[in-house]
């Protein structure tokens, strides 16, 4: 029997150890750079200010919706490093709606006057609503008559304590109201070491980007604007390098089109010339670029002198011909070759026979 009694002392004495356990806190409160209407925030890092900063502080008390009333007070308590109590604040959230937490931005300008060294802010809240009240007067409001209401005045009240929820007489005395207590720390400091902290905290600077060469066209030259199909026509292009050194590519466009690339070695600030050496067989203009430039030079092939001198009337009523084909002007020219050459020779042999007989008679 003693045994059982004991066990029964022991029991008795865990129940009442569980029971005697606070609950966890429902009051959170967190130092941040801003927050919305809505419950959103941003938590400040750096929780140390200087004079004429301003602190700001979320508070939020969790389950205090009473069937859409919710009644919550906030109270800021701020003590100084000598344990001062340094400024007193009170705040209220009154609002009818279905969202279990109540939430307030508090703010507080720090002083002039205050001192440099670690502050403590208690913050208390209580959740305040009279349930067993809110319900005697709904009761109330369902037994009596609309036309009994509005006869003895109480329609304005109803209609305030229902759509905005006015306190009324639905407000426990703090004594009474469910309290939650939450601390949060923060440092007030000179201007001066402000800055050096938050040069500290500054993260490293990226590593500079590694120096690569920048190529600049400064001209763009040619040998010769008109030229004939094929024949050689050069294009000096003079680059400068103003970044580091390194090597790049200079191209050459002919009509919008690739036609040659150099890749060119250039140390920082050295200019060069890049010469670049042209045929075009096809009569017309030429339109010449070079990458990364806007400067534009251009080049004619024109038609060719010695076809165009050497034809003859038969030749150029059948001029039609020679169009449709190139190459039969340039085969007259080969079948006139022989006869040339044959009067060259014998002209030669005259000469020599001259000059035999002049060295004999002397």
């Amino acid at each position: 029997m003693r045994g059982h009694a004991v066990q029964v002392v022991i029991a008795s004495a865990v129940l009442l150890l569980l029971f005697s356990i606070p609950s966890t806190a429902a009051l959170k409160a967190v130092i941040v750079a801003d927050a919305d209407e809505n419950g959103n925030y941003t938590q400040r890092n750096n929780i140390t200010f200087t004079h004429g900063d301003t602190l700001k502080v979320y508070a939020e008390m969790k389950d205090v919706n009473h069937d859409g009333f919710v009644f919550v007070d906030f109270v800021f308590i701020i003590k100084d490093p000598r344990d001062n109590i340094v400024s007193m604040d009170k705040m209220d959230v009154r609002r009818r709606d279905y969202d279990d937490n109540a939430f307030i931005l508090y703010t507080k300008e720090i002083p002039n006057w205050w001192l440099y060294g670690r502050y403590e802010l208690d913050i208390y809240s209580y959740d305040r609503a009279d349930t067993s009240k809110i319900r005697e007067i709904e009761e109330e409001f369902r037994e009596t008559s609309i036309t009994k209401i509005i006869e003895e005045g109480k329609y304005d009240y109803y209609k305030s304590f229902f759509e905005s929820g006015s306190e009324g007489d639905v407000i426990k005395s703090y004594q009474d109201s469910k309290r939650e207590h939450s601390t949060v720390y923060f440092r007030v400091c000179s201007k001066e070491e402000l800055e050096a902290l938050e040069r500290a905290r500054a993260p490293p600077s990226p590593p500079p980007e590694k120096l690569k060469p920048r190529f600049v066209i400064l001209d763009v030259r040619t040998s010769e604007f008109e030229i004939e199909p094929g024949e050689s026509v050069y294009v000096y292009v003079v680059v400068k390098n103003e970044g580091a050194s390194g090597t790049d590519n200079v191209t050459l466009f002919v009509n919008e089109k690739k036609y040659a690339e150099a890749a060119v070695k250039l140390n920082e600030n050295a200019t060069i010339t890049v010469p670049f050496e042209l045929k075009l067989y096809e009569i017309g203009f030429y339109k010449i670029t070079i990458s990364g430039s806007n400067i534009v030079k251009g080049i004619y092939v024109r038609k060719s002198e010695n076809s165009s001198s050497s034809m003859s009337d038969s030749e150029t009523s059948a001029g039609s011909n020679e169009t449709a084909n190139p190459g039969a002007s340039s085969n007259a020219e080969r079948k006139k070759l022989p006869l040339f050459n044959a009067t060259v020779v014998i002209f030669l042999a005259y000469l020599a026979y001259l000059v035999h007989l002049l060295r004999r008679v002397k």
